[in-house]
């Protein structure tokens, strides 16, 4: 999916389970689809580009996003490293609650 405003690329479907942080990162960057190679995760300001302020359950329009889905960013927490950002696209609530050890799993998307 095209984003027009930002001229990001992003895949259409989110990972087919949720998944830990590291193996979120090892998705995106192993990823061949649309007949690319150079998927990451997105960070969480690009992650963030996906809410729509205006709608609430879900907090976005973008195909395939369950409004109860969590998405993970590569960005890390700054203030406690072992957090990393995400989104919950149910309300649009940003938060690095989730940790990055295996114990946390959220979905993941890539972009390009």
């Amino acid at each position: 999916v095209k984003d027009s405003l930002t001229g990001l690329l992003w895949k259409k479907e989110l990972s087919p389970t949720t998944i830990s942080w590291s193996d979120a990162l090892n998705y995106c960057e192993n990823l061949k689809y649309g007949g690319y190679v150079d998927w990451r995760l997105p960070n969480i300001k690009e992650l963030s580009t996906l809410i729509d302020d205006t709608r609430n359950e879900p907090a976005s329009v973008f195909p395939g996003i369950l409004s109860d889905d969590w998405l993970w960013s590569s960005s890390t927490y700054t203030f406690n490293k072992s957090r990393a950002w995400h989104v919950r696209f149910v309300s649009g609530q940003i938060s690095p609650i989730a940790t990055k050890t295996a114990n946390d799993t959220l979905y993941a998307i890539c972009v390009r």
